[in-house]
Order: C-alpha cells, then structure tokens, then sequence
C-alpha cells in the first residue's frame, strides 16, 4: 500500500511539474488549459476506485506513461 501511496504522490509532482512547466514557457496563455487539452486528447485511463491493488498499480502505469509523453 506504501508503494501505491509513493507513486500517487509521483503522479501529483508530475502533474505539478508538467503546469509549472508551461507557465513557465507560456506565461501569458491558459496553461492549464493546454495541459489539460493534451492529457485528453490522448483519452487517459480512469480508475474506477476499485480496492484491487493490481487495477490501481495498471492505472499508475498508464499514467506515468501519459506524463513521459507529454
């Protein structure tokens, strides 16, 4: 569960670091919305709230994948 916690955590800093990121570089223009624009547009995975811990780490997975890509 350690793990999960761990890597939920890893996802919210790359969260934060992909906004920080274009602000940085597009201070003038809706960030968030061109972040939010791109993680749509390749139809992330949704996690369903299941107490599975495999369904939970897959999601993880797919996740850090969309954020290396981005």
């Amino acid at each position: 569960m350690g793990s999960m916690v761990r890597r939920l955590a890893k996802i919210t800093e790359n969260i934060t670091q992909v906004i920080a990121n274009q602000e940085t570089k597009q201070s003038e223009t809706d960030s968030f919305g061109e972040v939010f624009k791109r993680v749509a547009a390749v139809k992330p995975p949704t996690y369903h709230g299941k107490e599975d811990p495999v369904s939970l780490e897959n999601w993880i997975r797919e996740f850090d994948k969309l954020f290396d890509a981005i």
